[in-house]
């Protein structure tokens, strides 16, 4: 018997790769699966990424996110790693991600969008840890010069994959 999740996924990957591990629903109502395999990939991939940009075992990595595939994707490979991920969803509040982030001390925190930057840049003196962020959705020019602004770090998800 598999004794964590990262070896029990890849377990259930390798014997079910094409059962779909997840559905994904779109902003027309139609929903597509991502299967064992492609999901086992994916998280995998993102782990790697994270190694290849510094990322150690025990770190703690904020996670702000709503529910969505990219947040299973990225929380098994930060499992993959031994990372630790700091998560909380998009309805946090500003005093919640500053407490959470600086008492966590979080180098790096993973976003969904824009209004989760906005968010930690709008702290990021009470954030003095943080470098850098990884946004799930591409970020916007926008972003990129406020984060740049800011001193901070940006990449998509996509980059670390």
């Amino acid at each position: 018997m598999e004794t964590t999740l990262p070896r029990l996924f890849r377990k259930r990957a390798s014997e079910y790769p094409e059962i779909a591990y997840q559905m994904s629903r779109f902003k027309d109502g139609h929903f597509e699966p991502t299967t064992y395999k492609e999901a086992y990939e994916t998280a995998l991939a993102f782990a790697g990424g994270l190694l290849a940009h510094g990322v150690v075992r025990e770190e703690h990595i904020g996670l702000i996110s709503d529910n969505r595939k990219e947040w299973e994707h990225a929380d098994m490979g930060l499992m993959m790693l031994g990372a630790i991920d700091v998560p909380r969803g998009c309805d946090a509040t500003i005093g919640d991600l500053e407490y959470i982030l600086s008492f966590s001390e979080c180098k790096r925190v993973i976003v969904e969008n824009s209004s989760q930057i906005e968010k930690i840049l709008g702290i990021k003196d009470k954030l003095p840890l943080v470098t850098q962020l990884i946004e799930f959705e591409k970020p916007s020019e926008k972003d990129i010069e406020a984060t740049k602004a800011a001193g901070v770090n940006l990449l998509s998800f996509e980059e670390i994959v």
